[in-house]
């Protein structure tokens, strides 16, 4: 038997209505549509600064306009991630400030997948935001190798929609 349980409730039948449509839309199940909509917002309250901080969402495309009209937007980001990091009174390093993009990462749906090559460690993001995304990621994640001392960079790859990283642990050194 499945440890799974049905949860319910009254809705009016506008909402109920919205909800089936936002449902066909989505080409999920219920199911699996309610646990990516709670993990969402998971990850979201994960990514606040402030209890009741408000968030907008923005097509890609003026996403990818933003990073390619402010190239140091990545700082901005980067202070913001620092912030967050010593409101949760957490050590500066490297992974700390990943986990605020990994949380990014999904709640809008991107992939992520980090792996060892060797003695080099590959992180891979995928988005389907555009070349200036990936250009402020690269910029973002070498300024936290920078600050940190936990790994050296040594080099990446920027495509439209994909970036590669690669870093070496300063403790094999």
């Amino acid at each position: 038997m499945s440890d799974d349980l049905v949860e319910g409730f009254r809705v009016s039948d506008k909402v109920r209505k919205k909800v089936k449509k936002e449902i066909f839309r989505s080409g999920k199940t219920k199911k699996e549509w309610l646990e990516n909509r709670v993990d969402q917002l998971e990850n979201l309250h994960k990514v606040k600064n402030k209890p009741d901080e408000k968030w907008t969402m923005i097509p890609s495309s003026e996403l990818e306009h933003l990073h390619s009209g402010y190239p140091d937007h990545y700082e901005f980001i980067h202070q913001r991630i620092l912030e967050h990091c010593l409101q949760q009174d957490l050590e500066i390093t490297f992974e700390n400030l990943l986990l605020d993009c990994l949380y990014f990462y999904n709640y809008n749906d991107m992939k992520y997948v980090r792996y060892t090559d060797e003695d080099l460690e590959v992180l891979v993001i995928e988005h389907s935001v555009g070349i200036s995304y990936s250009e402020f990621t690269i910029k973002l994640l070498r300024k936290f190798l920078d600050v940190t001392d936990d790994y050296k960079f040594i080099s990446s790859q920027t495509h439209e929609n994909k970036i590669i990283i690669k870093f070496k642990s300063n403790q094999l050194s």
